[in-house]
């Protein structure tokens, strides 16, 4: 009995170690801004007024209460799996001791006692390696581009001879380099590009001066580009790669001294009469940016006032301090006059007399 006893204590002493699986999960968002980041704003109307920059300023125009798309990752899952070690205990086997008693007739009595303990113990450990899981899915959110092409024109002065005029969508550039006289060059992303010349007349009523206006039309659809400057107009060019509008309605203007005016964009070639209308300055008005509507942020020294023809419209502003002198001037001169007048008359009648 006492040994079916231990046999059931044993047993249910025994028992196996299981495996714990534990999965852990990380998320973490990233965002990443992109250039030019600009905080949402109502836009102004700058019609009439014109901007003046240095070579180290510059100024970025966009549409009002537009946000530049930040390109934003989502979130990335880390899984990872832990295997614990398992470790299986065999079957200890107790120690037994069985008394064994042997009496004779003699009055001797001898006691043998016997003892035998065996212990067992086989430890079994299993390791099994971690495994990491990583999935990770980007997403950019950028403009759509532009399939129709895109249309930029402004007027600007300069005494430079040769400078970037604009950038248009400055995270993927178009970019307008004027040289003097009348050559411009259209690059994309800085290795494609075409040149042009503004030497064919076209329409010999236009006067701008003393801007330069200019109109830059790029037609996607047809893979061709043309250059508009006052009257006079370049021939139409293939470039030698396909150029397209990355659609972000932002244009950059820096890097010269000078003035700029009248900034219009449409998302759409000009035809030659809307171009006339603009160089004719008929009130014409951009589909992605305007002049009469438009926001900007600035970098270094700009300056913003009525442009050329707005100030020679006003009148000229005299102090009463400036005017006072000239009043008493001629009060002076006045009574100069009368006392001469007197004088020569008095002299006349004591001859007389």
């Amino acid at each position: 009995m006492k040994i079916l006893y231990c046999i059931c204590i044993v047993a249910s002493l025994l028992g196996e170690a299981w495996t714990t699986t534990k999965s852990t999960t990380t998320t973490t968002a990233t965002t990443t801004t992109t250039y030019p980041f600009t905080p949402d704003g109502p836009g102004e109307n700058l019609k009439g007024k014109m901007v003046t920059l240095t070579q180290y300023s510059g100024i970025t125009f966009y549409p009002q209460y537009y946000h530049s798309a930040p390109r934003t990752t989502a979130p990335t899952t880390t899984t990872t799996a832990k295997y614990t070690t398992t470790a299986k205990a065999t079957n200890t086997k107790p120690t037994t001791t069985i008394p064994t008693t042997t009496t004779t007739t003699k009055s001797t009595t001898t006691t043998t006692t016997t003892t035998k303990a065996t212990t067992t113990t086989k430890p079994t450990t299993t390791t099994k390696p971690t495994t990491t899981t990583t999935t990770r899915r980007t997403t950019t959110t950028r403009p759509t581009p532009a399939k129709g092409g895109v249309t930029v024109c402004l007027r600007f002065l300069a005494d430079s001879n040769s400078f970037n005029l604009f950038k248009l969508a400055p995270n993927s550039p178009l970019t307008v380099s004027w040289n003097f006289p009348s050559w411009y060059t259209l690059s994309v992303n800085y290795y494609s590009s075409v040149t042009l010349r503004a030497t064919i007349s076209l329409w010999s009523s236009v006067r701008t001066q003393p801007w330069t206006s200019v109109c830059v039309v790029l037609d996607s659809f047809k893979n061709v580009v043309q250059v508009f400057e006052g009257g006079y107009m370049s021939i139409r060019k293939i470039p030698p790669s396909r150029m397209v509008w990355s659609g972000e309605p932002v244009v950059d203007v820096s890097g010269f001294d000078g003035q700029v005016t009248d900034l219009e964009v449409w998302d759409y070639p000009l035809g030659y009469a809307e171009v006339f209308s603009y160089m004719q300055n008929y009130r014409s008005s951009g589909t992605v940016l305007t002049w009469s509507k438009i926001a900007y942020s600035y970098r270094g020294s700009i300056l913003f006032e009525d442009n050329y023809s707005g100030q020679q419209r006003q009148p000229i502003n005299r102090s009463d301090r400036q005017e006072q002198p000239i009043k008493i001037e001629n009060e002076r001169s006045q009574r100069l006059k009368y006392r001469k007048m007197f004088g020569a008359k008095k002299q006349s009648r004591r001859q007389m007399f």
